[in-house]
């Protein structure tokens, strides 16, 4: 496929002075904000080396480089070349915004070559006004001058700062680069010159550890032709870390510019034709120069070290907001500063501490310099922040830890020393200087240590006269909350509930072994052990047991203490009747892949104890046959936790990481890799359950990683049997797991095996599992029913084997060799797989085409060109999607959206509106026949219109037509019809609540977007005294009446709206009301018109009537059920009758007994009085009658006037229940008479008086 390239000149009016900071000071900035970040690490810290490595000085881009838009892998390159080339959304790279009308005399002034086109768009995504929060757009605007000429310029585009730095980090966008001179693609043949090439990148974080490729997504030829039929990847692994580094600093450079007030206020600055300067912006590389060079140092100590991103639960959004927010604080040239915030952590402290914002009208040099000297700083302690982000989510660091208080206590054996001259002299071992202490006239003494200093230190007691006593190898760190150091005395002080074990012999403040340690607390009702880091081997190390029946114990690992057991028939760890106060956290235990007999490497024998976070690795334990769980063998337990734990290649006969019988257990978050059921080859003994095997069980099997396993019989990964119906195995993962023959036990498998009932299957992935013989080896084989719903196939060498024929719906199989077994199959997609064995059953409802998922998470796909029929399209009776979205199909949701059913019945029209619209994704999402294709196969006709008349028709004969009704908008409404009812699903985002509805003086075709339904005063509280009427497919109403509950709005539908002025408004936040829709009557029958004449009944004289139903020349038109009055009829005259026909009413008592009532009289809305009147009908207008004896007010009632009291008219309305004597008199607020009103007798009735 080829795409033709339109090259088009655009405008070099914004010029590179639309530049935030200049280049060089954001190199300056990049430099000290990692130095700032040092300053925060210990001295000897090495976390940062790489880091260090990957900065740079001031290098730009690459001289004579073929591809000119990367740079060097450099962080202070990213940050110089961010302004050079826009690799994100391709500005200044043939992409341009739309701009308004250019008159012909700018586009010949002004429109530039390539170069200028680069020059002038590159940074336009470097805005975000975060008053209107992260999803605004940015607009910019100026005007230009050419002698006596001039022009003002515009364009919005929808991308802003804070945007485009979250593509960076999930790789969600398409990265361009450029080869001037061309560039051959490596290996292609014929081979294949490119100009400009888009790819398909992973994320910042995956691309530093090399998860994934880069693919080429589509390429433009020297003859300026697009292509994207080339399937192309380039791997990241050489360079990953150049690439990931030079985006870091791109994320930095936009970072930056949010503390550039222009930045943040979205105002244009180039600079050039008369257009607005920036005076700061112009004046800060003078003030780095010439009054004052920020470093790193004075950062760290006039303001302190990097902004902590993690205080907030989404740190970029914390770093941007707080930036932005300070500089919001301060005026440019055009936009006043403002102290308009949301509360996040530490931002209400430092803007209180910066005055009353600047206006523009003080910007002078005095003022930017005092900018200059917060902003500059800020931007050095977020950027730290951003680079401290970086570096943790990359795993070369851990989160910094709060600080340490570190107390202890000392005391002298007899002598005649002053307690309080001891010296306690903290030595570190590897950098810094010493800390030296005094005790406290009782000994004690206490220091706060910060993660700068923390260390491992050696602790040595001074006094004169008295032997000096050290503690040696102390560790102060994150893993010691709060130390207590052990009273010194002649003897050695062991906590009671606290116990440390160390590997080094010459440490006499803590056990040298962890049994000893164990055996301790079991006598002093039990505690925590923390084993430091060291590696443990011999007697006392192996063969560790415990009762929690007597006392409790927590075993502690630091940085994963290493155990080694390589003794014949042993074990690690014991747990006997344990609860979730027994704990074996943070080990790495290893045999070194020696046989040991029948042992585990833990046996868990009844409780609950919890095994977390540790990493056991080449363990085998298969010497002999029938050996269960290499890792783990848990027994007779009761809610036992197992999570996030890594076992690696790990092999017994029965699950060779773990096996479980009469348990009841969760097993989540862990990774199993290379485990292995044995096979021995000399007694063919073979076992099954790779990875797991379990037997008599209830278990919680969720959120695991399966991948590369191996078995010989049964199951190479899962293998489960006899498991009660409670059991659960959701969103795990399958993958590359491998059976690799079959040697005559269990069914074969390659990845789970369920001989279990009623077992909640879901949310799994099973990708490329495969087999290496010639048996039948599904991913998935179930033995009995089960629950199987929301799974991905794909892939696999054989898909599933359904024996007792399962209902499984809302799963994906896709590209599996074979598919094996029987069952139901609903609401599934099948794409590209090969049937063997009996064939599965497909229903209707499956979907038969690619399932367009992401290669690497299997999340449906919804981009600009695809939309994955995956997404929404799931069982109708499944739960919904956790965004409250129809179920989707597969393991893996979509993106957070919304849905939205529209319906429409015959022989009715309805007012409805588009509150859900593809907004984001497909380019195709506003139109009118992509929204309602699915009438096409619903009804044999269909219409939509707007109050303009503008159409689209359906017709099952000619396909679409109509007039210029191309898009739609959710803020106004439309009228539909059909001859067959219709659903129209649509999935998307809803228009925001607070969005702005402009009206015209007169009628209005409203779209009601708020999702909860709402009474009409609330809705329309801004406009409520210019509202003359309000229609809706359901009621109608007028002013003054005052609104009854039923006239409530209800969203997705459309409402005419009459005002007396145009105006605006955004809909109110009132209380919900309960939706009520009008439903068709049991006993008359009546086609709806394209418009209606509201007809309100006061009152019928007759208790008994069920229904009333209006005629005209004998037609019914239009009907109500009786409930409270006043009644409503919507009456719908035949088009063209122009409402003159011979209007009668017909009661409906149930059964089929009518009544004739002719007998009415109509309301004279300025006397308030009942006479005798033929109807006539006109389109929305109002009607009031009632059936014999007018209706007589029960009550003496003033309603309140309307409009207020403010506008030039206002009416006031008040009833009287019998004849009387009436004054109305009007009073100031001052309680002094201004005027009457009424005065005199008037009789019982509803009266209006205007003022």
């Amino acid at each position: 496929m080829k795409k033709i390239l339109i090259i088009t000149l655009t405008l070099i009016l914004i010029n590179v002075e639309v530049f935030a900071h200049k280049q060089d000071m954001h190199q300056h900035i990049t430099r000290e904000a990692f130095e700032l970040l040092r300053m925060s690490f210990p001295v000897n810290f090495t976390g940062l080396d790489e880091m260090e490595s990957y900065i740079g000085t001031d290098e730009t881009s690459i001289p004579g480089a073929v591809s000119v838009v990367v740079g060097h892998g450099l962080v202070v390159s990213g940050v110089w070349i961010e302004d050079e080339y826009d690799i994100v959304e391709h500005y200044g790279i043939y992409e341009i915004p739309n701009y308004n009308n250019t008159p012909p005399w700018v586009e010949d002034l002004l429109f530039g070559d390539h170069d200028a086109n680069r020059a002038a768009h590159t940074t336009i995504t470097h805005f975000w006004d975060a008053d209107n929060g992260e999803e605004t757009s940015t607009y910019l605007t100026d005007t230009i001058y050419w002698g006596e000429l001039q022009h003002t310029w515009e364009f919005t585009i929808s991308e802003n700062s804070i945007k485009k730095n979250r593509k960076y980090i999930s790789g969600d966008y398409l990265e361009r680069e450029i080869f001037p001179d061309g560039c051959y693609l490596a290996n292609t043949y014929p081979p294949v010159m490119v100009m400009i090439t888009d790819w398909q990148v992973p994320g910042i974080v995956n691309l530093y550890h090399g998860i994934g490729a880069r693919i080429l997504d589509s390429y433009l030829d020297v003859w300026g032709e697009w292509h994207d039929d080339l399937y192309y990847t380039v791997s990241i692994q050489e360079t990953r870390k150049e690439w990931a580094y030079n985006r870091l600093g791109r994320m930095c450079h936009l970072l930056q510019d949010m503390s550039v007030p222009a930045h943040v206020h979205c105002t244009s600055h180039a600079g050039v034709n008369g257009m607005y300067s920036d005076y700061f912006e112009n004046h800060e590389m003078g003030y780095h120069n010439n009054y004052h060079t920020w470093t790193s140092e004075e950062v760290f100590t006039e303001f302190g070290g990097f902004i902590d991103p993690y205080v907030h639960d989404d740190s970029i959004y914390f770093l941007t907001y707080f930036l932005n927010q300070m500089t919001d604080h301060y005026a440019d040239g055009k936009v006043n500063g403002d102290d308009i915030y949301d509360t996040i952590p530490g931002l209400q402290s430092v803007i209180s501490t910066l005055g009353v914002p600047t206006l523009t009208s003080e910007i002078n040099d005095t003022n930017c310099k005092q900018m200059y000297d917060v902003l500059i700083p800020y931007a050095i302690r977020a950027t730290a922040g951003l680079m401290y982000w970086f570096a943790v989510e990359t795993d070369q660091i851990d989160p910094l830890p709060e600080p340490v208080i570190v107390s202890g206590n000392v005391s002298l054996i007899g002598g005649n020393g002053d307690i309080e001259n001891v010296s306690i002299i903290f030595n570190p071992q590897n950098s810094g200087s010493n800390i030296e202490l005094n005790p406290g006239y009782d000994g004690s003494f206490s220091y706060v240590f910060s993660y700068n200093r923390f260390d491992t230190y050696d602790i040595t007691y001074l006094l004169n006269d008295y032997y000096p006593v050290s503690l040696e190898n102390i560790q102060i760190n994150e893993n010691f909350p709060n130390i207590q150091l052990p009273d010194i005395t002649l003897y050695p002080i062991i906590s009671n509930n606290l116990v440390f074990v160390s590997a080094d012999p010459q440490n006499h403040q803590a056990f040298h072994n962890i049994q000893d340690a164990v055996d301790y607390l079991q006598n002093n009702e039990g505690g925590t052990v923390v084993i430091e880091p060291g590696t443990y081997t011999g007697e006392k190390n192996r063969n560790i047991s415990w009762n929690g029946n007597q006392n409790h114990i927590r075993l502690f690992g630091i940085n994963n203490s290493t155990i080694v057991c390589t003794e014949e028939g042993s074990y690690v760890f014991k747990i006997i009747n344990g609860n979730e106060n027994d704990v074996i956290r943070g080990f790495d235990i290893t045999n070194n892949n020696y046989a040991m007999g029948s042992n585990s490497a833990i046996i868990i024998n009844g409780g609950s104890p919890i095994i977390r976070d540790n990493y056991i690795y080449d363990w085998i334990s298969c010497a002999y046959a029938y050996t269960h769980g290499g890792a783990i063998n848990i027994t007779y337990t009761n809610d036992a936790f197992i999570y996030n734990n890594t076992f690696e290649n790990v092999k017994a006969f029965f699950g060779g990481a773990i096996s479980c019988s009469h348990s009841t257990l969760e097993i989540s978050n862990n990774n199993f890799i290379n485990n292995t059921s044995w096979y021995e080859s000399q007694t063919s003994y073979a076992g099954t359950g790779g990875a797991l095997y379990g037997v008599n069980c209830t278990i919680n099997l969720h959120d695991n990683t399966f991948s590369s396993n191996e078995s010989y019989n049964g199951s190479a990964a899962v293998d489960l049997s006899d498991c009660t119906s409670t059991s659960i195995i959701q969103k795990n993962t399958f993958t590359e797991n491998v059976f690799v023959s079959y040697e005559g036990f269990g069914e074969p498998c390659s990845a789970l095996r369920l001989d279990c009932s009623d077992i909640d299957v879901s949310y799994n992935k099973f990708i490329n599992n495969h087999k290496l013989c010639g048996v039948f080896a599904p991913a998935l084989y179930m033995d009995s029913n089960n629950i199987v719903f929301n799974n991905t196939f794909i892939g696999n060498d054989e898909c599933m084997c359904n024996e007792e024929n399962s209902n499984i719906y809302n799963c994906i199989f896709a590209n599996n060799d074979f598919f094996g077994g029987g069952g139901s199959f609903e609401y599934c997609l099948e794409y590209n797989t090969t049937y063997q064995y009996s064939l599965p059953e497909f229903g209707e409802s499956c979907i038969f085409e690619p399932p367009e998922l992401d290669p690497v998470t299997f999340q449906p796909i919804w981009n600009t060109t695809i939309m994955s029929s995956c997404i929404d399209t799931g069982d109708p009776a499944s739960p919904l999607d956790p965004d409250d979205t129809p179920a989707d199909i597969g393991a893996v949701r979509a993106v957070t959206h919304d849905f939205h059913l529209t319906t429409a019945e015959h022989d009715r029209y309805r007012y409805r509106s588009i509150p859900v619209i593809d907004r984001d994704y497909m380019q195709q999402g506003f139109e009118t026949t992509y929204f309602f294709a699915p009438v096409e196969e619903q009804t044999q006709y269909f219409i939509i219109f707007d109050q303009w008349h503008n159409e689209k028709i359906w017709e099952y004969e000619n396909g679409w037509s109509g007039y210029q009704l191309e898009t739609l908008d959710s803020v106004i409404g439309y009228k539909l019809q059909t001859t067959s009812d219709v659903e129209i699903p649509t999935s998307g985002r809803t228009l925001a609540e607070n969005t702005q509805v402009d009206l015209v003086a007169g009628e209005n075709w409203v779209g009601y977007f708020v999702k909860k339904s709402m009474g009409i005063q609330d809705a329309f509280q801004d406009i409520w005294d210019h509202i003359e009427s309000i229609y809706s497919e359901d009621w109608a109403w007028e002013s003054p009446g005052i609104p009854s509950s039923d006239n409530g709005l209800i969203y997705g539908k459309m409402y005419i709206v009459r005002v007396d002025e145009a105006c605006s408004f955004v809909y109110g936040d009132g209380t919900p009301v309960p939706p009520k829709e009008r439903g068709m009557t049991e006993g008359f029958y009546y086609v709806e018109a394209p418009t209606y004449s509201p007809i309100n009944i006061e009152s019928l004289g007759d208790s008994t009537v069920v229904e009333v139903g209006v005629f005209m020349d004998g037609e019914c038109i239009g009907a109500t059920q009786v409930e409270d009055f006043p009644l409503q009829i919507l009456a719908f005259a035949p088009e063209g009758s122009r409402g003159s026909g011979d209007i009668t009413f017909d009661f409906y008592y149930g059964g089929r007994s009518y009544k004739p009532a002719q007998d009415y009289k109509v309301l004279n809305k300025e006397t308030g009085q009942y006479f005798n009147s033929k109807l006539k009908l006109r389109p929305y207008e109002f009607t009031t009658i009632c059936f014999g004896n007018p209706p007589t007010p029960i009550k003496f009632t003033l309603s309140g006037n309307y409009p207020n009291p403010f506008n030039p008219i206002t009416t006031i309305s008040y009833s009287i229940p019998t004849d009387g004597n009436v004054e109305l008199i009007i009073y100031n607020i001052m309680g002094q008479k201004v005027k009457t009103l009424i005065s005199g007798t008037q009789p019982t009735g509803v009266y209006n008086v205007t003022w």
